[in-house]
């Protein structure tokens, strides 16, 4: 039985591969939500890239959301090991 008095933590896991601008509109739009006053939430990004391209935006973007942001990278390119 869940206790309605304790705070909930959501983890949001996305994988991505080479695609920054789409990334960077998903975590913009992660920005804007609302979530009620007993539930936090963070995101983890698993970067799928021969190169983890996508570290150096999410090092930019975890300075300015309201959330926290990690990037894990997950290599060879492959979404079986992104998952």
């Amino acid at each position: 039985m869940t206790d309605h008095n304790q705070s909930q933590h959501l983890a949001v896991i996305v994988c991505t591969f080479n695609r920054h601008d789409t990334l960077r509109r998903t975590l913009a739009s992660m920005a804007r939500l609302t979530p009620g006053r007993d539930l936090t939430f963070s995101v983890v990004v698993v970067d799928n890239s021969d190169d983890s391209n996508a570290l150096p935006l999410i090092d930019e973007i975890s300075q300015t959301v309201p959330y926290a942001l990690r990037a894990i990278p997950a290599h060879p390119p492959n979404i079986s090991i992104a998952r």
